[in-house]
């Protein structure tokens, strides 16, 4: 496997571990133990607690993010489908819209929740920002401003070992906690067995800063998400970074300023497109044509050390199409070439309650259809 285009210059750090060793403090939570409980009855946590005795340990926390995932849609209708055009991604904001109304968000809201409701189940957590890239593979990197949200956990009682964990990026993202070291053998299943994700670490390729192995301090270094798609055995794939960030802490000001900034100036991914991805474990599949049951059983048996119980498919919304993934093998289901279609299939495939007259906020705007 070829590595993704970045400096092999790496500081010397501990595996695991924040910099300088810091331990994450316990605090509090700004969702009531009942919204906890209505969030773990939401995405259906199959054993009931106490919120205050609630194990929050290393396995419930992969438990939560799998359910999350599941449970809630990576989207931005509200971007374009409401008279005021934003997304709320305050914390009752975005609790009211997921819990509640059973709708979805993006990054800043799936993620404020989620770290949100860690804290109320006792976890130590907090949040950081990330650079987005929107380059290939084979590219240099180039970044976003900070657009992105990340969560550092230390799940384990008395340690401070750190996990990072992320339920709002979207088609490519961490599907479970990825530990905080930039180790070769530190690589995570994504949603698939053909689907891998690791850390890597690198400065950001247009730093003023000069750096040097001999001089490199942990804060000339950011960490890098990449994800692999491997297609077939013994294939030089290439990784490709997702984001990059710091372990800097970063707050709700931040992230409603930074979403402000997303639903309002007129490029983007977000700007041109109704973006939306709803995950769905493999036992509900249902039926599926002959050749993605091919492709799934050519997984299964390249990779039998992978449990199918933990794969998860994807229906992906955007552009003018509705895809289906499972897997390496992707589907076109359907084909939109009207708001009314795409209305419609927000309502049918992603279970998105759209009424048919919010077609006429799309009017004029950047990802509205042709005439």
């Amino acid at each position: 496997m070829s590595t993704a285009n970045t400096t092999t210059l790496k500081p010397q750090r501990n595996r695991g571990v924040l910099r300088d060793g810091l331990f994450i403090k316990s605090a509090p939570s700004y969702y009531s133990p009942s919204q906890a409980s209505q969030w773990l009855d939401c995405i259906g946590f199959p054993q009931k607690f106490d919120v205050a005795s609630f194990p929050s340990t290393l396995e419930n926390l992969a438990h939560l993010v799998r359910l999350h995932l599941v449970a809630f849609p990576f989207e931005n209708t509200a971007m374009h489908y409401t008279p005021h055009h934003t997304m709320d991604v305050t914390h009752e904001g975005a609790f009211r819209r997921l819990v509640l109304e059973h709708k979805g968000s993006y990054c800043f809201g799936q993620n404020g929740v989620f770290l949100g409701m860690l804290r109320a189940l006792g976890y130590r957590a907090y949040s950081g920002a990330a650079r987005v890239n929107s380059t290939p593979e084979s590219l240099q990197p180039s970044f976003t401003s900070l657009s992105h949200m990340v969560i550092f956990v230390q799940p384990i009682q008395d340690s401070n070992e750190t996990y990072v964990v992320d339920v709002g990026f979207g088609s490519t993202g961490l599907a479970r906690p990825i530990l905080l070291s930039d180790a070769n053998d530190n690589v995570v299943m994504g949603t698939w067995s053909t689907e891998k994700h690791r850390l890597t670490r690198s400065p950001h390729p247009s730093s003023s800063l000069e750096i040097s192995e001999a001089r490199s301090t942990d804060t000339n270094f950011l960490w890098n998400l990449e994800v692999l798609h491997c297609k077939e055995e013994n294939i030089d794939t290439p990784w490709k970074l997702l984001f990059s960030f710091t372990e800097d802490e970063y707050y709700p000001v931040d992230y409603e300023n930074a979403s402000f900034v997303l639903t309002h100036k007129p490029e983007g991914i977000f700007w041109t497109n109704v973006l939306c991805i709803r995950y769905v474990p493999l036992s509900e599949a249902g039926s599926i044509d002959a050749e993605t049951k091919a492709q799934i059983d050519l997984d299964l048996a390249q990779r039998p050390a992978e449990s199918s119980k933990d794969f998860l498919f994807k229906y992906v919304m955007r552009g003018l199409e509705v895809k289906r993934s499972i897997g390496s093998s992707s589907v076109v289901i359907r084909t939109l070439t009207s708001e009314a279609e795409r209305i419609r299939a927000l309502r049918e495939i992603f279970n998105l309650d759209i009424p048919d007259a919010a077609e006429t906020h799309m009017e004029g705007r950047g990802a509205a259809f042709l005439s």
